[in-house]
């Protein structure tokens, strides 16, 4: 985790204020993620300098989400990440993948926090 933590303190302070932190929802693996502004590509963001951490662009896709205030915890998390899956299949929304929590601010900040659940779909527009 600190790996990470050090690299994210660097790309936080130098492109932008608004990045996502993202993490994996699924009980056999753990992942950790940045989502970086369209506006970065792999060649124009500080290089790490640990080979446990790679960035990647991953393919567009739809998804859905529910947003929440304070500071996210386990239960917080699977309470959203249980109606999201309750909102889509009231709906006729077909989803796949696991539940991804997403965290926009910086732990120290108190007030106005922003979190997401969210979850790959099937849209055709």
């Amino acid at each position: 985790m600190s790996l990470f933590y050090f690299w994210w303190q660097s790309v936080e302070k130098k492109y932008c204020d608004d990045l996502a932190g993202s993490y994996g929802l699924n009980e056999n693996k753990s992942s950790m993620s940045f989502v970086m502004p369209s506006q970065y590509t792999k060649d124009n963001l500080p290089k790490p300098d640990n080979t446990d951490i790679k960035i990647q662009t991953t393919a567009e896709e739809y998804v859905a989400a529910i947003q929440f205030g304070g500071y996210a915890n386990d239960e917080k998390i699977k309470k959203y990440a249980t109606q999201l899956e309750l909102d889509l299949k009231e709906n006729g929304i077909e989803y796949f993948g696991n539940f991804r929590f997403l965290g926009y601010n910086a732990p120290y900040q108190v007030l106005d926090r922003k979190n997401e659940i969210i979850v790959a779909i099937h849209w055709k527009e």
